[in-house]
């Protein structure tokens, strides 16, 4: 065994063979890798807010193995800070790459994902007046479509979709009507990004009522400054959107 006196000569003997590094020899500092942005990690996304709002954040949002939810792109408005899970009455726009929001979560799920992006698909190309089924929405959120008033299909600069007016139905308790909202699903044309949009919608004059024709019929004859946001110029916002995939030109 070598003892201590031993170990010090044997230091001694390596850094007389290698030498002692100079402090001019010393190897200079790591320069700091570039932080990657949401427009060469995950595409980008952009648009035109229409007055809708003072500002918008991109960010980037991970994984998320509990909710079944890949890599995102989010923009929030404002000093807004959505909730994860959604919660459609918060401003916001998820854009998600189909595939990976199809194949992220267990079997049984997977094949009801893929069910509700092929319905958006078939929505998008056949754009039918009446709708049999709730519209598909990304990511899903519990319950069911209680109402769908003020739909129209939109396009949007390289894609389509659906927008219209909703409230959800979770185990068939009527929910108030402040629980309105306005969403915009659509997907891009080469199939391979969801787009949502979530956000607020205030009707003024419906009544306090469960009635859902009664509902659906003050929505729908909701004229003007009856109905914030303007749809105008949340329908302006919808078709200024543009999705650039990594690595697209600018």
């Amino acid at each position: 065994m070598m003892r201590l006196p031993q170990l010090a000569a044997a230091s001694f003997l390596l850094l007389a063979a290698f030498g002692c590094p100079k402090k001019d020899d010393a190897a200079p500092p790591l320069a700091p890798r570039p932080t990657p942005t949401p427009a060469v990690s995950e595409g980008s996304l952009s648009f035109d807010l229409s007055g809708l709002a003072a500002k918008s954040t991109l960010e980037v949002l991970p994984a998320d193995r509990v909710a079944g939810l890949p890599v995102r792109l989010r923009v929030r408005f404002d000093e807004e800070v959505p909730q994860t899970p959604v919660v459609p009455r918060e401003r916001q726009i998820l854009v998600m790459p189909a595939a990976e929001y199809r194949d992220a979560t267990i079997v049984e799920a997977r094949l009801n994902r893929g069910k509700s992006i092929d319905i958006l698909k078939v929505l998008v190309a056949e754009k039918p007046k009446e709708l049999e089924r709730d519209v598909p929405l990304f990511p899903a959120p519990p319950g069911v479509q209680a109402i769908r008033a003020k739909l129209a299909y939109l396009d949007f600069k390289n894609g389509s979709g659906v927008r219209f007016v909703t409230r959800l139905v979770v185990d068939e308790t009527p929910q108030p009507n402040d629980n309105l909202f306005l969403t915009f699903q659509g997907i891009t044309t080469d199939g391979l990004r969801i787009v949502a949009v979530y956000w607020p919608v205030t009707v003024k004059g419906i009544p306090e009522t469960d009635d859902v024709d009664v509902v659906l019929k003050a929505i729908q004859s909701a004229k003007g400054d009856a109905l914030s946001p303007d749809l105008a110029k949340f329908d302006a916002f919808i078709a200024s959107m543009e999705v650039k995939l990594p690595g697209a030109n600018p």
